[in-house]
């Protein structure tokens, strides 16, 4: 049996209509919220910045990549 790691327990404030919004696209991807913080803590612990894309810029930032797993598109 793997040693126990040390955990804390850590308090978010958040809006309801905006941990409610969270909370579906948790449950699209098939994470937790709980998850998807840990995920979060450990990409900014990993890469010393906080990952997010702050703009004033209006225009929408997203991409999606495209993975092709048959070769045929």
């Amino acid at each position: 049996m793997g040693k126990k790691k040390d955990t804390v327990i850590v308090s978010v404030r958040l809006d309801k209509g905006v941990k409610e919004e969270m909370q579906d696209v948790c449950e699209e991807l098939g994470i937790t919220m709980a998850g998807a913080f840990q995920m979060f803590a450990k990409a900014v612990a990993r890469g010393r910045c906080i990952p997010l894309n702050l703009s004033l810029d209006r225009t929408p930032q997203a991409s999606y990549a495209v993975v092709d797993f048959d070769g045929k598109g």
